[in-house]
């Protein structure tokens, strides 16, 4: 295999990873513990759950987001990094959606055309993440849906539509619905600059193409979700070991 190939997969309790070695170690490490951050959450999500049906929407786009964000707090990327998965994701999900919802999009997957679906999910939990964040003060994030879902539908039990029970849950929080009727359900294109403001981030780029940094100078609510985002979380934990 060619460097950076790799295959994952998770069966019930058990997690498979085969990767090829990058050209240096430090990125061996990094895409392994990319690869191993994504596959964990699904012991959880979707293997946990008694959910069924193509909401992979959710398990794989929502969770890749998740596993990012997880990646900043356990400071195995940098922030930057994050913003430009990010910005990578939006890039994609830009791509005509040709008046497809996202959960249409899910359930009619062809192979191959797994990245849009993905990069459309990621960016939908970002906006999803940032409003529950701002709606808050922070105190609320994309993690309390998680655990919500977690709580009400873990096995075993009666099968549920997975985008269902997503859904249901989302819209228990107000300031999703939006989130959920032009991103999810709808088929709208990715429109996130006044929740970048929110968030302190600035969007740069041209051509259409996003390029994403944060505020010089951010104040109040911006500080509090750069926080939350994991912006100064290198300043709690000790430096990534080389």
């Amino acid at each position: 295999a060619g460097p950076g190939n790799w295959e994952a997969e998770t069966r019930g309790s058990t997690v498979t990873i085969i990767s090829s070695d990058m050209p240096f170690r430090s990125q061996s490490l990094q895409r392994i513990h990319e690869q191993l951050r994504h596959e964990l959450f699904h012991l959880w999500i979707p293997n946990g759950l008694r959910l069924q049906g193509k909401y992979d929407w959710f398990y794989e786009g929502f969770t890749l987001y998740m596993s990012l964000k997880a990646g900043v707090m356990t400071n195995q990327i940098r922030f930057a990094d994050f913003l430009d998965t990010l910005s990578r994701a939006k890039n994609i999900a830009s791509r005509s959606t040709q008046g497809i919802s996202l959960i249409a999009e899910s359930k009619n997957q062809l192979s191959g055309s797994e990245t849009h679906l993905y990069a459309r999910g990621m960016a939908a939990a970002f906006l999803a993440d940032v409003r529950l964040m701002a709606a808050s003060g922070g105190k609320k994030s994309i993690e309390n849906v998680y655990r919500r879902l977690f709580e009400t539908y873990r096995l075993p039990g009666p099968e549920t539509d997975g985008s269902e029970a997503v859904l249901e849950i989302m819209r228990t929080n107000a300031e999703l619905i939006p989130v959920i009727e032009k991103y999810i359900s709808g088929a709208d294109q990715i429109e996130w600059r006044q929740d970048l403001i929110t968030a302190g981030i600035e969007e740069m780029g041209e051509n259409g193409r996003s390029l994403l940094r944060e505020t010089a100078k951010p104040a109040g609510l911006q500080k509090t979700i750069l926080n939350k985002l994991g912006y100064n979380n290198w300043r709690k934990l000790s430096p990534i070991k080389k």
